[in-house]
């Protein structure tokens, strides 16, 4: 009976925490990507916004002045925002 109770008490919750935390560990990175292809498009054809789509997840990209931010919903629904300056 404790067995039972450590794993669903315990080891349950915390494996999907850490699921929780690697997935937006991954949405994350993913938001990194997008803001280097924006990047991209910026410098080859001036386009100041788009979205991309990722493993289901949207993203949001916009270019102002010199940073670009790409914005998403993370694990817990609420909204991520990632930017990076431009270099010159």
């Amino acid at each position: 009976m404790v067995i039972v109770f450590l794993i669903a008490g315990v080891l349950i919750p915390m494996m999907m925490n850490m699921q929780n935390r690697l997935e937006d560990k991954k949405r994350s990175m993913h938001a990194a990507e997008v803001m280097y292809q924006a990047a991209r498009q910026y410098r080859l054809s001036s386009t100041t916004s788009g979205y991309w789509k990722f493993d289901g997840t949207d993203y949001y990209w916009k270019v102002e002045e010199a940073r670009i931010c790409a914005e998403y919903v993370s694990v817990d629904t609420s909204r991520k925002v990632k930017c990076t300056e431009m270099a010159g």
